[in-house]
């Protein structure tokens, strides 16, 4: 991989980045009577996180830790088939990311109390309490699966990469440990390599990656928030991103 490819990576990766952050600040948005339940609120505020894990995952790869910034990667895409989610269904996937709230609250809350720990007597309470509230006003809520979430919405060729990245780096697979296999400069012999130095192909695939899960949520909540002036930018950096995605396969 040349080192002018690798430039041009990073600058997209710069240039993707700050497009998000202009975005998030372009258009004056109102608080409604569904306060932070509404949808556009919810999608700017996946942006926001998506944008701390896009910076994040440069940081990382930047001390050699190509593995972390693929998780951050991930987590990039799973904001990303969210916004998709709020756009095409709007209150009621909020509704549905509600309850997943709940359901979790309710999960973590059933085991606290299994576990028997030494609790305050009025923390007990209280914590029985809102477990009768929830059984009470949420009796079906659901958890949320980033599957189902990315094949409804409009990311789903997204759900790919996210598998990979799934597999490859955010869980203990064959596949993510056969990286710390190495083998012995002197005789060649197989070895365990504690800190593996990522390849420069591995780096460049991280960036394509992270830029692409970017650019699809900011072009999602760009619209969501019927357009800005940063958005006008999103077409010009999707061919740069294009032209390099075809000349990193070539390199490959």
């Amino acid at each position: 991989m040349n080192n002018e490819l690798k430039l041009q990576w990073a600058e997209l990766a710069d240039d993707t980045g700050q497009a998000a952050l202009d975005i998030l600040g372009g258009a004056p948005v109102t608080i409604t009577e569904k306060g932070f339940g509404d949808p556009k609120i919810l999608a700017i505020m996946l942006l926001s996180r998506s944008l701390s894990h896009f910076r994040g995952v440069f940081h990382l790869i930047d001390i050699g830790l190509v593995v972390e910034a693929r998780i951050l990667v991930r987590c990039c895409f799973e904001n990303a088939f969210w916004i998709a989610a709020l756009i095409a269904d709007g209150d009621k996937f909020a509704n549905e990311m509600l309850q997943d709230e709940v359901r979790s609250r309710k999960a973590l809350g059933e085991l606290a109390l299994s576990k028997k720990p030494e609790l305050a007597e009025e923390v007990e309470e209280r914590l029985r309490a809102q477990l009768r509230d929830f059984k009470k006003r949420w009796p079906n809520a659901q958890s949320l699966r980033p599957k189902s979430v990315a094949m409804a919405g409009l990311l789903g060729e997204g759900y790919i990469i996210y598998s990979q990245l799934s597999a490859d780096a955010s869980h203990p697979t064959l596949t993510s440990l056969n990286r710390h296999v190495g083998r012995s400069e002197q005789d060649g012999d197989r070895l365990i390599d504690v800190a593996p130095t990522p390849k420069d192909e591995e780096i460049v695939m991280t960036w394509d990656w992270a830029c692409n899960a970017m650019m699809g949520a900011c072009v999602a909540v760009n619209e969501m928030l019927g357009g800005t002036p940063a958005g006008q930018r999103l077409g010009a950096l999707a061919e740069r991103y294009h032209t390099l995605t075809q000349e990193r396969r070539k390199a490959a």
